[in-house]
């Protein structure tokens, strides 16, 4: 069960020895050192006994570094833990090519102190089993099958071809009826008959809504909790209706709610447009999430469901969900927190160069809504339950009365459907005073609003230079530079022998 949040693998250890280099650096010792990594390229001057000297004075300098850190066991331990940064500098990049010579080469290792050695093996070691981690991942999420191509494409085919296809018929009369709260059995349609019927209203603009109590026989179709399916429409050449597809997935995160005539919470992160103008709530935990979920998606999803959102993004030269302030090109990095269980190997899995996520989700815990059509300018909508302590019940579920479907809630599930036809969750358990006690269900979905496009395009004709703004919308509108490699690796496996 994957625990999501942010972290750089960069830290304290990684200063440490960054500042032992550059004391070597500028002792007066080793004058020569000036020449790297600032090293002087004078026309004309560069001679063959030039370049030996600072050859020679380099490896004078790491010799010195590697005597040091075999007597630190602070910097040992920082060998150990630490080279997995984001960025790495000079030294850091200069420990990584020792790591693979002197674990490769016989003739080099006796230069290495044996602590240092051992350390070194040790990082490797722990880069191996990071990466074998990390590629894991990547095949039980569909990350590698996330790309445009057409090799991708046929995969994800694949893959959903495993699924339950059912073939449904949009009814003239939908049920549960809409505009009505529904409740799944007695004891729910009695904690909330009065609440729906008479509870002070935020909004007071569509006024209260009854309860309908849930007739199971009136349904065509129970999706139930463990099985996948696709629903087509038998009246329009089996157009995909809903989506369902398990996998693993966890995470949750709240915000002020703003549905407050709901039970339960439903809060935005990422782009709004608001009365506050885009509005930016981008921390680098809640994009990392976002962007998971949505190259989840789209290794695993039909291809017509993320291809609307990802063709209206182009065509609106959308900003996607990133940390940084002026950060709105389509690729970027994110973070996951998987926990290792080994001090060496560190619990964030990286990924860089990768599909940011739609500008604006929805983060919910214990919501229902009772139901309604709405308005999504991108034709389709899907959504993640990503925790549900509990398991599945008889409450909280899916419903599209259109078709007299409904889906059962589970953890590591995802629904999919059209927004402008009927639907709705229904109603829980517990009453409006208890929901917010506990956590039933944490869930996140990608919406965005019909306002946003219009709401950017003023927003970037007021902020930008046209030409700083052609540039960036060019991006905006352009095709994926680079996707996740089909093996999902990161470095070419070291192989040594082991420091006797």
């Amino acid at each position: 069960m994957l625990c999501v949040f942010s972290a750089q693998f960069s830290g304290p250890p990684a200063q440490a020895l960054s500042t032992l280099y550059h004391l070597i650096l500028s002792t007066a010792a080793f004058p020569e050192l000036h020449l790297h990594p600032a090293m002087t390229r004078k026309r004309g001057d560069r001679t063959k006994s030039a370049v030996v000297s600072a050859k020679d004075a380099r490896q004078k300098a790491w010799k010195n570094i590697l005597q040091a850190i075999s007597h630190n066991t602070n910097l040992l331990a920082a060998i150990r833990r630490s080279l997995f940064p984001a960025r790495p500098d000079f030294l850091v990049e200069g420990l990584w090519n020792m790591a693979s010579k002197h674990m490769t080469c016989s003739q080099l290792r006796e230069h290495v102190p044996k602590n240092v050695g051992k350390a070194i093996e040790a990082f490797v070691k722990a880069r191996d089993i990071y990466t074998r981690r990390r590629k894991e991942l990547v095949y039980q999420c569909h990350l590698n099958l996330a790309g445009d191509t057409d090799a991708h494409r046929e995969k994800r085919s694949a893959f959903l071809a495993t699924c339950k296809q059912v073939t449904v018929e949009e009814h003239a009369t939908p049920y549960p009826p809409s505009q009505h709260w529904v409740a799944e059995d007695k004891e729910v349609y009695n904690a909330w008959k009065t609440w729906c019927d008479s509870h002070t209203l935020k909004d007071k603009r569509e006024g209260h809504f009854p309860v309908h109590r849930l007739n199971g026989d009136a349904l065509v179709y129970m999706a139930e909790a463990d099985e996948s399916v696709l629903f087509y429409d038998a009246s329009r050449k089996l157009k995909i209706v809903n989506a369902i597809a398990e996998d693993i997935s966890q995470g949750r995160f709240y915000k002020k709610s703003v549905r407050l005539d709901n039970p339960g919470f439903i809060a935005h992160s990422g782009y709004t447009s608001g009365h506050q103008v885009f509005l930016k709530l981008l921390e680098h935990r809640e994009s990392s999430l976002a962007a998971f979920f949505w190259n989840f998606a789209r290794g695993s999803l039909p291809n017509e469901v993320t291809g609307a959102y990802t063709s209206y993004l182009e065509e609106n030269a959308l900003p996607r969900m990133a940390p940084g302030p002026v950060d709105f090109e389509p690729h970027g990095e994110y973070t996951l927190r998987v926990p290792s269980g080994n001090k060496l190997v560190p619990d964030d899995i990286h990924f860089d160069a990768i599909p940011c996520a739609p500008p604006s989700a929805m983060c919910t815990h214990n919501y229902a809504r009772c139901i309604h059509k709405g308005v999504c300018p991108q034709g389709w909508m899907f959504s993640w339950t990503l925790a549900r302590p509990d398991g599945p019940s008889r409450d909280g579920n899916f419903l599209i009365p259109g078709y007299r479907i409904k889906i059962a809630s589970s953890a590591n599930s995802c629904v999919g459907w059209l927004p402008n036809k009927w639907h709705g969750m229904t109603l829980r358990r517990l009453g409006s005073d208890d929901l917010n006690d506990v956590t039933l269900e944490v869930g996140l979905s990608f919406q965005l609003s019909p306002t946003l496009a219009t709401r950017w395009k003023m927003f970037c004709d007021t902020c930008f230079d046209p030409d700083v703004l052609a540039d960036c919308l060019e991006k905006l509108r352009g095709e994926p530079l680079e996707e996740l490699d089909e093996e999902g690796e990161e470095w070419e496996k070291d192989e040594g022998e082991p420091w006797e």
